[in-house]
């Protein structure tokens, strides 16, 4: 008699645990996803942003754009499980607007944040402050841009250049003196000199007309032709 009680109640118990797996199986046997595609991955002012980024790197590197950095910056050795943990912890839920790599080793080359109204924010401040800090402690250049309407692809250019891979400045075509041109040709926006049409022979202007500040190399202003 006390077996049978014993048989029926480890019955029961199997047959409770059957009906509780059958419970948490999808209907028909599938596996549940609740995602959909999200409506876009880069914002209109990022979108925006991105393509004049990519017309300054030129073929000089590679754009990524919304790079967790997680994927860019480790925790250094030394440190202990709990210290590590800490660390990380920070880092996995940031990510950069936009990050620039070697074309060739895809080695990370300068990260860039492009900052609109919401980075005036008590809570954006701190995190700016801390992302910078990450950044500086890892040696990764990070470049913050102000968000507007429009950029000038010349003078972002001439803000990447450093971070580029490139060993010099470009080298610049030196142009004959037309003096009609020169009456036609803008003042410098840093010096107020006047400005020459120039042709760049290397690195991110390569094979670019542009207006180049007269007092190169002391000045290295350019702009777009047509500005």
């Amino acid at each position: 008699m006390m077996y049978t009680v014993i048989a029926s109640i480890v019955v029961l118990i199997v047959l409770g645990a059957i009906v509780a797996l059958l419970k948490n199986q999808p209907s028909g046997g599938k596996q549940d996803y609740p995602y959909r595609l999200a409506d876009h991955f880069l914002s209109n002012a990022e979108l925006s942003f991105f393509g004049v980024l990519r017309q300054a790197v030129g073929e000089n590197g590679i754009v990524f754009g919304k790079v967790r950095i997680a994927d860019v910056l480790a925790t250094k050795r030394g440190l202990n499980n709990s210290q590590r943990q800490t660390a990380q912890n920070k880092i996995d839920s940031k990510h950069f607007d936009f990050v620039i790599c070697s074309s060739n080793t895809a080695t990370p080359l300068a990260a860039v944040e492009l900052d609109d109204a919401s980075h005036n924010h008590k809570a954006r401040i701190a995190r700016d402050a801390f992302v910078n800090g990450a950044a500086k402690a890892a040696g990764l250049p990070l470049l913050r841009i102000p968000a507007k309407n429009a950029y000038s692809i010349a003078h972002l250019t001439e803000q990447l250049v450093p971070y580029l891979g490139l060993s010099s400045e470009p080298e610049i075509e030196e142009p004959e003196p037309n003096s009609e041109e020169s009456a036609k040709s803008p003042d410098c926006p840093k010096c107020g000199s006047g400005m020459v049409r120039r042709q760049g022979k290397t690195g991110a202007l390569a094979g670019k007309e542009f207006w180049g500040c007269a007092q190169y190399p002391r000045c290295r202003s350019v702009l777009p032709i047509g500005a």
